[in-house]
């Protein structure tokens, strides 16, 4: 019984990042600035590619968000999960359009701990100032 229960967490588990990684894959393609052609022409590879790279991302997120939920610390003018994956694109898309002005750096996604950074300012109240 107790590999039965689990399975069935780690399955709730990973659910729940597929919800995240949906919601944030959707924000960051459709908050692509409007001054870049596409993702091929940032990142040098397709919008497959980038859901894949995503998805490390989105899991840190989940696990980042799961800490703060379980210390009642989300913002609470934030209330349903889809609500900040907008907020985290901007910044995700600030973080990589620093990158393109600074023409000798390769654009490359954050790493994890700066994803988390740019998540945590928005849970501190930086969302409220787009």
């Amino acid at each position: 019984m107790k590999n039965q229960c689990e399975i069935q967490s780690k399955q709730m588990v990973a659910t729940e990042i597929a919800q995240y990684h949906f919601y944030l894959t959707q924000a960051v393609l459709e908050n692509i600035p409007d001054d870049e052609d596409g993702i091929g022409d940032v990142f040098g590879y397709g919008e497959d590619t980038l859901v894949y790279a995503l998805f490390r991302l989105s899991t840190a997120w989940y696990y980042y968000d799961e800490v703060r939920y379980k210390e009642n610390s989300r913002p609470d003018d934030i209330t349903v999960l889809y609500a900040f994956p907008e907020y985290i694109a901007l910044q995700f898309w600030a973080y990589i359009k620093a990158q393109i002005n600074d023409k000798a750096v390769e654009i490359q996604l954050p790493d994890t701990p700066s994803f988390i950074d740019l998540v945590k300012r928005i849970y501190d109240g930086e969302h409220t100032s787009r």
